[in-house]
């Protein structure tokens, strides 16, 4: 596969951050998440930062060619690291309505990692390498955020029977 115009490199980029948009248009349309919006705010941002400087910095200290020799800097994945990231972060807020949300949003982290072999950017091991910085990231994140807002930042989530139900029903 060659793609001289780095055309897939942006399309790489649609299943790396749909998680991350999905959380946010819930939190827009209203639907309550784990966090405070601060909280998730803050999380959101935290995450993302220590994912692309943990990333960037990798990137320039490891001198890695990617297998279609478009560059020197291939290890570790930023598009896996964003993807996990955006991964965890839906699977924090949402995850606890139902398991499939996480389900979803971890499997287009994994198929962000698949189209980044498939256009030959990356080696398998810049993928596992991208996803651990993201999903360490955004929980130390959380952690961070946790200590930023404490107990207050975290919406007490209220389960009926019903939602019990809704998210066991296959």
């Amino acid at each position: 596969f060659s793609d001289p115009a780095g055309k897939a490199d942006f399309i790489d980029y649609v299943p790396a951050a749909a998680p991350l948009a999905t959380a946010w248009i819930l939190r827009a349309a209203g639907v309550k998440s784990r966090s405070t919006l601060p909280r998730m705010a803050t999380a959101t941002g935290f995450s993302l930062a220590l994912a692309g400087g943990l990333t960037l910095g990798l990137n320039h200290f490891i001198d890695e060619m990617s297998p279609d020799e478009s560059s020197a800097h291939a290890m570790p994945s930023g598009h896996a690291a964003l993807a996990f990231t955006s991964a965890t972060l839906l699977s924090r807020e949402y995850g606890h309505y139902s398991p499939w949300g996480s389900v979803g949003a971890y499997t287009c982290a994994t198929a962000s990692g698949f189209l980044r072999l498939s256009h030959h950017r990356h080696w398998i091991n810049d993928i596992f390498v991208g996803a651990g910085i993201g999903i360490i990231s955004t929980n130390l994140a959380y952690y961070l955020a946790d200590q930023i807002y404490g107990a207050g930042g975290i919406n007490r989530i209220e389960m009926r029977r019903s939602d019990l139900l809704r998210a066991v029903r296959f």
